[in-house]
């Protein structure tokens, strides 16, 4: 084989690997995230974008230094409450501008929370309902995760597929996190990232208030009675715990550290039979 056909292989077998070993940079996530998550994208992004998914955000990640998810949205309703306008509610949230509703008045007169999926923008949760800031605040930093309840969620934008696994109804659906059955009824729990996202610009543009109201106001919350939505979960939160987060990851396969050495493992196997081949097809004859 000459040196001209060596070359030809070796770049062959390089557009393989690209095409079959999925790169360990970025997915689908935007640049920028609520609630002080977009430092974390490089970390826990695949768990978002990659679809069945086993692997989740440590324990108590909502309450990191640099998170202070609760402690956030205090800061936004203290903002709503004060007519502070929305610079002072975006800065709350980390963010330098909001697009749509995220904070508004409950039809109990409180203030409630909307979130929205951090890869296309579709609302997913308006929470607290059904109980109080603190209730849901306490029931959240106490499992490690936000966690929802069927009055919470907007049904026509989440689906339930097989294992509980909670997922969004983006094109490419985001992965949000897994249902389990308590008793007290369904709790979602929600990895924080897959939820940091903010209202698409295009739908606040062209749908009127009423519209957006109608969308978040609480009877399109309640759960759809869809075959995907009414499967019975019967995991334990044991299987999100802290302790199961590495040995999911190994299993999984989906992190961008397995991603990249994967890649690296298959480089050099393309990068030995290039020089395999080199040294022998010559005394063979080819």
């Amino acid at each position: 084989m000459t040196t001209f056909g060596v070359g030809v292989f070796s770049v062959l077998v390089i557009v393989l690997v690209n095409m079959l070993v999925p790169a360990s940079g970025r997915q689908c996530l935007p640049d920028q995230l609520l609630y002080g998550c977009t430092s974390w994208i490089p970390k826990y992004e695949s768990i978002c974008c990659q679809t069945p998914q086993n692997y989740a955000e440590h324990s108590g990640f909502l309450m990191e230094p640099d998170v202070r998810f609760f402690d956030r949205l205090l800061e936004m309703q203290s903002a709503f409450l004060a007519g502070g306008g929305g610079s002072s509610i975006a800065k709350a949230a980390g963010a330098e501008a909001l697009s749509g509703v995220h904070v508004q008045k409950s039809a109990a007169g409180g203030v409630e929370f909307v979130f929205y999926d951090s890869q296309c923008s579709v609302p997913l949760f308006v929470a607290p309902r059904g109980r109080t800031f603190d209730e849901f605040r306490k029931e959240s930093e106490n499992h490690g995760w936000p966690s929802f309840r069927d009055a919470e969620i907007v049904a026509s934008n989440i689906k339930i597929i097989s294992g509980g696994e909670v997922v969004s109804s983006c094109p490419q659906p985001t992965h949000l996190g897994h249902r389990f059955s308590d008793g007290m009824g369904y709790r979602y729990c929600i990895d924080l990232l897959c939820m940091a996202g903010q209202q698409d610009k295009a739908a606040v543009t062209t749908n009127t208030a009423s519209q957006n109201d109608d969308l978040l106001s609480s009877t399109s919350t309640t759960m759809a009675t869809t075959k995907s939505t009414t499967t019975t979960t019967t995991q334990t939160d044991s299987a999100l715990s802290g302790k199961n987060v590495s040995s999911m990851l190994q299993s999984t396969g989906g992190s961008p550290q397995s991603a990249a050495f994967a890649r690296a493992g298959v480089g050099l196997l393309a990068t030995l039979g290039a020089v395999l081949c080199a040294t022998l097809f010559p005394a063979l004859g080819f």
